[in-house]
């Protein structure tokens, strides 16, 4: 024991870090590791039934060994964390995938029927996440032991692909719901991104997330200010760093550096688009004059079959006129399908001091359209979008 503990404050020795919440984290980290080592012979007890650390030397030899290894790539933040809803808590993890296309064997997925029934944790507060993701402190416990059902369901393999990433490979493993093409597109530097209005921006909120995770960086997406008048929504909104819109915020963002992301047709888009996949920008130019006053690139955007998810009821006159004359929306969106949906990021528009904010506008606009009759069906087809779920995930062009 003593020889473990002199091993572990040599390693914290050998591991300066100048961010002054490292050295905690590690002395924390370390404190459980020692702990779970020399605790009443658990290590033994793990060892018995093939459980390993889980490195990828272990994993790789088990598995040259011919053995199935078992791999949960939430670990205790998705034990933690998740909750009835069954979400998926992966964050950017993908070794998983790296160690199956080193090892040339194929991924199967795996989930136990009412598993969080069984056992289920205490409501997520933000003291109890702050405290694990700072410290790894597990400071809650599983309450439960109920005798439900379970049923453990196996799916189809994933086979072994050289031509795949582990990227593509985690994502594979994911879900097929969402594909993202085109983030290449994106420069570190700022941007500014010109995309479709569905009837309901389903699209942008998983685009965001996936922005996010494989990036580290956060869109800034422009709402309408209505809705910051909305109670407690205004709080969630800076969260997922929205704002109001204004000229002066939004020149602000770019000049940070930032990724800012625009739908010049709003909500005129989003109420009286169809599924031809018509821009409605009446004669919006704002976003063309503010790439040309920050000098930044302008990316459209726009995802496939976003259309098919929600759709809005056709458009009458009596609901076009309540919205032109008094800005008020009486019809409501309805779907929520799960169809596949496709990101698409086209080629950047660089930014050109000889060229008029009108001139950039119309640009946009037709790289825009020429972006959706590229890759969407038009008109929609629920039917087929569903289906396409069922597709291999399309490459990159």
């Amino acid at each position: 024991m003593f020889a473990i503990i002199y091993k572990r404050i040599a390693q914290l020795k050998s591991n300066h870090s100048d961010d002054i919440l490292d050295g905690p984290r590690k002395a924390l980290s370390y404190f459980w590791d020692l702990y779970g080592k020399i605790w009443h012979g658990l290590k033994s007890l793990l060892e018995t039934f093939s459980a390993t650390s889980g490195t990828k030397e272990e994993c790789l030899n088990a598995l040259k060994n011919g053995q199935v290894v078992a791999v949960s790539p939430g670990g205790a933040r998705e034990a933690y964390f998740s909750d009835e809803t069954y979400k998926l808590i992966w964050g950017n993890r993908k070794g998983f995938a790296q160690l199956a296309i080193d090892a040339k064997v194929p991924i199967i997925p795996m989930y136990t029927e009412n598993i969080r029934e069984a056992y289920m944790m205490p409501k997520e507060r933000r003291l109890i996440r702050w405290l694990y993701e700072t410290s790894r402190l597990p400071i809650i416990s599983p309450h439960g032991g109920f005798p439900v059902k379970l049923c453990a369901h196996v799916g189809e393999p994933i086979p072994y692909d050289p031509n795949i990433t582990a990227e593509e490979l985690a994502e594979k493993e994911a879900g097929e719901g969402y594909e993202l093409h085109g983030l290449e597109n994106i420069p570190e530097g700022p941007a500014l991104l010109i995309l479709y209005h569905g009837a309901v921006s389903i699209d942008h909120i998983i685009f965001v997330a996936r922005f996010f995770i494989l990036t580290h960086r956060m869109c800034v997406s422009v709402a309408h200010r209505y809705f910051f008048k909305i109670p407690g929504l205004q709080s969630i909104l800076e969260v997922f760093s929205v704002i109001p819109g204004t000229k002066e915020e939004c020149l602000d963002a770019l000049k940070k550096g930032q990724v800012v992301a625009i739908a010049p047709g709003g909500a005129r888009e989003a109420l009286f688009s169809d599924d031809t996949y018509k821009l409605i920008w009446v004669h919006h130019k704002g976003f063309a004059q503010l790439a040309i006053d920050a000098k930044v690139p302008i990316i459209p955007m726009y995802t496939e079959n976003v259309r098919e998810a929600y759709r809005m009821p056709k458009e009458r006159k009596l609901t076009r006129w309540l919205y032109e004359t008094l800005g008020l929306s009486v019809t409501a969106p309805c779907g929520g399908l799960p169809v596949k949906l496709r990101t698409h990021i086209g080629e950047p528009i660089p930014y050109d001091p000889n060229t008029t904010a009108e001139e950039l506008a119309e640009k946009t606009k037709t790289a825009l359209q020429n972006l959706i009759q590229s890759h969407q069906q038009i008109p929609g087809s629920i039917w087929k979008a569903l289906l396409a779920r069922f597709d291999k995930p399309q490459k990159d062009d």
